[in-house]
């Protein structure tokens, strides 16, 4: 199966289990295609479908990534275990057999139950090198030794193991100990990890990390792997108590949905673009052909051809969001040259006093409805079945609503310019701005439907919510907020109010910021904001009383005084470790805090 096909495959899933939206993705468990042909296979990470996605995902960058190779060469992986800690399900599905073992919380076996779901979605799956080294007359992958001990199939235990072999690997091995079994394994996939190695630096670590979306296993400012699923628990051969057991999980999957739905996040943006950038090749005409059937002389048609591949180059979000910040840096343009206007001719001391006016621009509302126009054709590309339909007519409804304005104007103007029709009809001129004004507020109400209806459509998925936030602050601003504000400006005690707060804010942030780079210098290198927070460690709690101010109240409860009380509490010593960006320098400093218990 080439790219293409893995293409089509991606889209036809969209269409027929995700309901036409991409974004279904992160929270769709690919165990429900166990028993289908089409998209399914014999485990969740190496299905059909996330073959597919693996290819679209990581062809490019893994040597001869291709979907017949998954499943030989490579095959996917699951990054967060669920039986590790939990257990595998009871066969009634209502428990699971590591739970069982240590709590009855009801709380918890509806996490789990959850957790189920999520773990064998598309975020927690990546495809790993399939080589196999033997050792003791076992034969191990990278998947299969990641489950044994130490490791227990926790992703950042082998995690630290694979920065290890990339960065500062053993030389000396026993050939008989699994002790460095995946240092091992990476040195036997070599092709698969050889781009990412790099002796004594992070640089080429960095970019396996970011490659594989794996950003949040990691410390970003040092690409050391922090062990964030410490202290490691596993279900079998330990005891711990209720309270350990319990909250081990709730840990654990709390931090293993956010990395899932991160990466899924990632993971989903990427090959969405993979997939726009198809569909603009598919819909962008072939111009050599054009040129080959056209007659010369057909400049026109030729011209008309390039201009529709040139505008698909802008279908878009991204032009979406171009073409807002053009509106909003005409509306603050419009808005300072109105008020410097203003102030030259005095405003201020005119009698009687001028005052400050604000005018709709036509052009910034066009502005606007053009972005509304490119993110719908954007979500048009990326959608199916009857989302794609609805706003399929949705855009040809808005581009016959753009022309609109254009042709209206030329024929109001050869109407109300007509000698013979002025002649004819003496009122020519009073009809065609009358004509105009119901005309126009007619197409305002047209205009408001057919962007009001795909601005719903866009607040149903996450992705576009942003866009409609940017888009309505930016039309409230233009319609409600520059007038408000005028209104204030166009008095001088108001504006010098507001002038001695603006200074007064941007001193106290100038202050803030001073004090913070004094309080953030390295003691090493002397640069300021240098040291950064790492983490809090708790060192040490004792027991104490501390004093407190109680509330005394008569018998309608009204209070009539207050007295001291010492209840019981607990004094806690916190190591607080910083790290300077610039030369690495450690520091660390000691906290005392009192909490009270009751």
């Amino acid at each position: 199966m080439q790219k293409e096909e893995c293409i089509k495959l991606v889209k036809s899933f969209i269409a027929e289990r995700l309901n036409g939206n991409i974004w279904n993705f992160l929270n769709y468990d690919l165990a429900l295609l166990e028993n289908d042909e089409k998209y399914g296979g014999y485990d969740p990470d190496n299905s059909k479908i996330s073959n597919a996605i693996y290819v679209l995902l990581w062809g490019n960058d893994v040597p001869n990534l291709t979907f017949d190779e998954l499943g030989k060469s490579y095959r996917g992986d699951t990054l967060n275990s669920f039986h590790t800690l939990i257990g595998h399900p009871t066969e009634d599905f209502t428990n699971f057999l590591g739970i069982q073992k240590y709590t009855d919380n009801k709380k918890i076996v509806a996490m789990a139950k959850e957790f189920h779901k999520k773990y064998h979605t598309i975020g927690n799956m990546m495809v790993l090198p399939n080589n196999s080294l033997e050792v003791n007359g076992k034969n191990y992958t990278l998947n299969t030794a990641r489950s044994l001990s130490p490791w227990y199939d926790y992703f950042d235990k082998f995690l630290l193991e694979v920065k290890q072999a990339l960065t500062n690997p053993n030389l000396i091995f026993d050939e008989k100990s699994t002790k460095f079994l995946i240092e091992k394994l990476v040195g036997e996939n070599s092709d698969f990890f050889e781009k990412y190695f790099q002796l004594g630096t992070m640089e080429k670590f960095e970019d396996f990390i970011r490659t594989f979306y794996l950003e949040k296993y990691a410390d970003t400012t040092t690409w050391e792997i922090p062990q964030i699923f410490s202290p490691h628990a596993y279900h079998w051969n330990n005891t711990y108590s209720k309270e350990e057991y319990e909250q081990y999980v709730i840990s654990y999957i709390r931090k293993a949905t956010e990395i899932i739905e991160y990466r899924c996040s990632r993971m989903i943006e990427d090959f969405n673009t993979i997939l726009k950038e198809d569909n603009s090749s598919s819909e962008t005409f072939n111009f050599k052909k054009i040129l080959k059937k056209s007659n010369p002389k057909n400049k026109i048609k030729i011209f008309f051809c390039k201009s529709i591949s040139f505008l698909n180059t802008f279908t878009n979000e991204k032009f979406s969001y171009v073409l807002l910040f053009i509106a909003s840096a005409m509306i603050g343009l419009n808005a300072v040259s109105i008020y410097i206007r203003f102030l030259l001719n005095d405003g201020y001391n005119t009698l009687p006093r001028e005052s400050l006016n604000w005018h709709y621009d036509n052009s910034i509302t066009y502005i606007l409805f053009l972005s509304v126009f490119f993110i719908s054709v954007s979500y048009r590309k990326t959608h199916m079945g009857i989302k794609k339909i609805l706003m399929t007519f949705f855009v040809t409804f808005q581009l016959v609503l753009l022309a609109f304005p254009c042709v209206f104007y030329v024929v109001m103007e050869i109407v109300g310019n007509s000698k013979w029709l002025i002649t004819a009809i003496p009122n020519t001129i009073d009809i065609v701005e009358s004509t105009k004004d119901i005309l126009y507020s007619i197409y305002a109400l047209i205009l408001s439907i057919g962007v009001i209806i795909p601005c719903f459509m866009f607040l149903l998925e996450e992705k576009y919510r942003k866009f409609v936030k940017y888009c309505g602050i930016i039309f409230l601003t233009f319609l409600f907020g520059i007038p408000a504000i005028f209104s204030i400006l166009s008095y001088k005690i108001p504006v010098i109010l507001c002038g001695i707060l603006i200074i007064g804010f941007l001193l106290a942030m100038v202050l803030d910021d001073l004090h913070y780079a004094i309080k953030t210098r390295c003691p090493a290198c002397k640069k300021y904001s240098g040291l950064k927070y790492i983490n809090t460690q708790l060192l040490n709690e004792e027991r104490i009383s501390v004093k407190v101010e109680n509330a005394e109240k008569d018998r309608n409860g009204n209070i009539i005084g207050t007295y001291e009380q010492y209840i019981p509490g607990k004094r806690k010593f916190f190591l607080e470790t910083y790290k300077c960006k610039y030369c690495g320098h450690v520091q660390t400093k000691t906290v005392t805090k009192e909490l009270t218990s009751l």
